[in-house]
């Protein structure tokens, strides 16, 4: 697999390449629309209560429910799983009980809203290598699959997916200002970790490569999407998660999450994410591919650490890795400079 050094001054892809790709891995993607169903309607996953928005807006939600903080403001995927339980037959699993039919109908929903925007995660890391780079299609291919199954270690099954692929696209758009904006400020309502990110991304550009140009007015949205989202928490005042908001609180959060950080388990699931992502960076960094322009600057380094200590303060459980692997569509540019590399150092040894 040849993959060339220059950068062309206009994508590569025709638009029915992307269109090609697109389905056929809509196609090779499809088993894990099961896999997520599977894994939600058997209850074999933790999971927040999602289905319980779906049902109440349907009128079949417990006469007790209530809408609660964060998920309460996560409207796209709430809504897409809506638009699909009304949409959609249910689909019959075996070995799973009928008892429960509207329950089980919105699991698949939110089912197939997971696996559209787990693909969409797919395809936008895919269109970032082939159009912002300009590499070939089995290069590209080649990241966004190996992107994509990173991160299968957060909740993609559930609302990770969306997290994911938002990210991926507003990343994308990055250098067009009014589409990044739009993205951007749009995420409120997709979930808050996003503007959060970009926040975080910009002010490390801003702290430590100040030499990129234009990062005043994106980490200038970041923040208002940021202000948007803690204004919509005030007005509508979800209650639960409190201490996501209280500064007092979290020093707390912190003596909280010492346990899950120090067992066995919390070093795969909340340090490997971290790790993973270091070794990355500090491969990129040896082979110097940081760089200018934002989708290999070296501010990107900084993101896992911030969004694991992110995760201490806001989840404080097994889930903190999976946090921090928010972070992960910032690598795969500098992931696919780093295989390019070793590709190159092979041939070299070839000849």
């Amino acid at each position: 697999m040849k993959i060339s050094n220059d950068t062309p001054t206009r994508p590569l892809a025709p638009w029915r390449e992307l269109a090609l790709v697109y389905l056929a891995s809509l196609l090779v993607f499809l088993p894990f629309f099961f896999f997520f169903f599977r894994l939600i309607a058997f209850s074999t996953v933790p999971m927040d209560d999602y289905e319980n928005f779906i049902l109440n807006w349907d009128g079949k939600a417990p006469a007790n429910f209530q809408f609660y903080s964060p998920q309460g403001y996560r409207w796209a995927f709430t809504g897409a799983g809506y638009f699909f339980y009304k949409a959609l037959p249910l689909i019959e699993l075996t070995n799973l009980g009928t008892s429960e039919m509207a329950r089980i109908q919105a699991f698949q929903a939110l089912a197939l809203t997971s696996f559209i925007f787990a693909h969409l995660y797919f395809f936008m890391n895919y269109c970032l290598v082939r159009l912002r780079l300009g590499k070939p299609v089995d290069a590209s291919l080649s990241i966004a699959f190996i992107v994509f199954f990173l991160g299968l270690s957060s909740n993609i099954y559930s609302v990770d997916a969306i997290t994911l692929a938002w990210t991926s696209l507003a990343l994308f758009c990055v250098d067009k200002l009014k589409w990044y904006a739009a993205i951007v400020l749009l995420s409120v309502f997709v979930n808050e970790k996003i503007p959060l990110l970009f926040a975080a991304y910009f002010s490390l550009i801003a702290l430590f490569d100040r030499q990129q140009a234009g990062w005043q007015p994106r980490l200038g949205v970041a923040l208002l999407a940021v202000c948007i989202y803690f204004a919509e928490r005030w007005l509508l005042a979800f209650p639960g998660y409190e201490y996501q908001t209280q500064p007092g609180q979290f020093f707390e959060r912190v003596r909280v999450s010492i346990p899950f950080l120090t067992s066995f388990k919390g070093l795969y699931m909340n340090f490997l994410p971290l790790i993973l992502q270091l070794g990355i960076s500090f491969w990129v960094w040896k082979k110097r591919l940081f760089g200018f322009g934002y989708f290999q600057s070296k501010a990107i380094i900084g993101l896992p650490v911030v969004f694991f200590g992110l995760g201490i303060f806001a989840c404080s459980n097994y889930g903190i890795g999976r946090i921090c692997l928010h972070s992960l569509p910032f690598f795969a540019v500098p992931l696919a400079l780093l295989m390019e590399k070793f590709e190159h150092k092979d041939d070299l040894a070839e000849t």
